[in-house]
């Protein structure tokens, strides 16, 4: 489900999550499987743009990971809260929650997630005093084809695949996927591919377009279309 949210694909995500809902609803054993489908709704709401709904939700969903004394489950849950409030441009509670999920992290011993949630604390500080990073000062100003890649990526695909998709050099993959680390905060695919997987980073990415061999196929851009010579 939370593959599908952060795909974009929310039609199929949402058909899933209301099924699991009446299945869950019933009962108390099932208090991790509710609280689970409530964050993947979160990731669907923030999705289409719901932003305000996405963070209720994922305030509950991080109070019933809580309640279950799962504290990786809460954490990531709080990164992914923290990001929606950055796009609502709330800049005071997207730290707080950030503070929080960086406690309860570490607190865990998840400590990939406490570097995650560093990062993210690192930018929103830069963005808040001037100082702009390569981005800008935005966490995930990605290009179109940066947003792609990072699709790409999440699917398991290698960097010889990705440039084949996507009508370029492995070289060209290798320097694009350093820029996109650079600027979500991540230092590798399977950081990069986590983060996916908690709604950031490539929310309702378009879909790769599908190779072919020879000249004259259309290589896509966010500047026109260009062919392959």
């Amino acid at each position: 489900m939370e593959a599908f949210a952060a795909a974009g694909l929310l039609e199929r995500a949402h058909g899933m999550l209301d099924r699991l809902d009446g299945a869950t609803a019933a009962r108390a054993s099932h208090a991790f499987a509710r609280a689970t489908v409530s964050r993947a709704r979160a990731l669907c709401l923030a999705g289409a743009g719901d932003l305000d709904r996405a963070a209720g939700v994922f305030e509950e969903a991080a109070a019933a990971f809580a309640a279950l004394g799962r504290p990786v489950e809460q954490g990531r849950t709080l990164l992914a809260w923290g990001r929606v409030e950055r796009r609502r441009r709330r800049v005071a509670t997207a730290k707080a929650v950030w503070e929080r999920a960086r406690s309860v992290c570490a607190g865990a011993g998840a400590h990939p997630w406490s570097a995650l949630v560093d990062g993210h604390l690192a930018r929103l500080a830069g963005a808040a005093s001037g100082a702009a990073g390569p981005d800008g000062g935005e966490a995930y100003r990605l290009t179109e084809r940066e947003r792609l890649l990072v699709r790409l990526v999440a699917e398991g695909r290698s960097n010889p695949e990705a440039a084949h998709r996507l009508f370029v050099s492995r070289k060209t993959v290798e320097a694009m996927l350093s820029r996109v680390y650079r600027k979500v905060g991540v230092r590798n695919r399977t950081e990069l591919a986590a983060l996916v997987g908690t709604g950031g980073a490539c929310e309702q990415a378009p879909r790769a377009p599908v190779a072919g061999p020879g000249p004259g196929v259309p290589e896509a851009g966010s500047g026109g279309v260009r062919t392959r010579r």
